[in-house]
């Protein structure tokens, strides 16, 4: 992760959602945000770990131990 940025709780549960792979609007509906505050915790999400795509966010949320 970035140093000093850390991955709030909803950040986490969406990060769950991902490696569960439920989509961005599966994602919303479930825990009752907008598509679009989804997106942008997805993007925020792949900021702090440092990688560009899902798949790559739960390999390294696994390897962090975050999940």
């Amino acid at each position: 992760m970035t140093k000093g940025r850390f991955l709030t709780f909803r950040q986490r549960e969406v990060l769950r959602m991902l490696s569960l792979q439920y989509t961005n609007g599966e994602i919303a509906n479930q825990i009752g945000y907008s598509l679009s505050t989804i997106r942008q915790e997805t993007m925020r999400i792949y900021e702090i770990l440092g990688v560009s795509n899902r798949r790559e966010a739960v390999e390294k949320a696994y390897q962090l131990e975050l999940l």
